[in-house]
């Protein structure tokens, strides 16, 4: 066990980190606003992260004492990341929930065994996130997100999740090849889903923005998208709600935002700390909260 940490301050200074332990990624997806180039001079370390398992520990223990309750780990794809079985047992030890944002390929029957005790811990239970952005194979190999069986893969692994125990949430991103879909058949088959949260697809420079003719909707279109769903739930997230409402961590260890349509990163945080490093971006708290960001127990 881990030595006894500080209380988390009153207020925490972050409740909700989405941090992004690779730029690896086995899926081209088009719309991807999180590029492995921006990395290319950067050399891995043995196991896919950009930092050593100390570091990445210690990250997580200075968001921990900045008030920190979920941590989503998020990719590239982070199943890709060797380590990252026992980054998110760490997380659970010092009391966060984790979440695992996933195309589903990497999530193997044996790393979801061993990544369920923590996911499914009562304290703070975490969840498996899907990245499903339509139930027809082909759209989705159109989008980049594999080579025609991405629909099939994630039932299969939907499946395996559940019988776990483990939380299932989807990520659908809205763009002009699918806003005109009806998912109600697809989402049901994946069986229960803890949460469905729908984005508008977001233009970011030097990531997305080649392919962003041939994507982009208006926030018309995207609200159609979601009125066309109400019944089921959705979590609905326009470019506005998104756009400086998440604290995000690059895998070099840097708060990250998405401001002007482009990417602002801060000075790494293992060496001036979470508020210093926090102060070099911009981050609304209020449209955090607005946007429902609040971590909130499964139940």
């Amino acid at each position: 066990m881990i030595e006894a940490l500080p209380a988390p301050r009153p207020g925490p200074l972050l409740e909700s980190v989405n941090w992004f332990i690779t730029p690896r990624c086995n899926y081209r997806c088009r719309f991807c606003f999180f590029r492995q180039r921006a990395y290319e001079n950067v050399r891995p370390l043995p196991g896919g992260l950009l930092v050593t398992v100390r570091q990445a520990r210690d990250m997580l223990r200075h968001l921990r004492e900045a008030g920190t309750r979920k941590v989503t780990f998020v990719g590239g794809e982070p199943t890709l990341v060797k380590s990252l079985p026992s980054l998110v047992r760490f997380a659970d030890e010092l009391g966060m929930a984790s979440m695992i944002a996933t195309n589903g390929t990497g999530l193997t029957d044996q790393l979801l065994d061993q990544l369920a005790p923590p996911l499914t811990n009562r304290a703070h239970p975490g969840a498996v996130k899907f990245s499903l952005d339509s139930g027809i194979g082909s759209v989705e190999k159109a989008l980049g997100r594999g080579t025609g069986h991405h629909v099939e893969l994630l039932l299969n692994r939907a499946a395996a999740v559940r019988a776990r125990g483990i939380p299932l949430m989807v990520n659908t991103v809205v763009t002009a090849l699918n806003w005109q879909e009806e998912m109600h058949d697809i989402l049901g088959e994946l069986g229960p889903i803890e949460r469905w949260k729908v984005l508008q697809v977001l233009r970011i420079e030097g990531q997305n923005d080649r392919e962003w003719d041939s994507l982009k909707v208006t926030t018309d279109q995207f609200w159609q998208f979601v009125d066309r769903h109400r019944d089921l739930k959705p979590i609905p997230e326009d470019n506005n709600a998104m756009t400086e409402s998440y604290v995000m961590v690059d895998p070099l260890g840097r708060f990250f935002q998405n401001t002007g349509g482009r990417h602002n990163f801060s000075r790494p945080i293992l060496e001036v700390g979470v508020e210093a490093a926090l102060s070099d971006v911009r981050w609304d708290r209020a449209k955090f909260l607005a946007r429902g960001g609040s971590y909130q127990v499964c139940t």
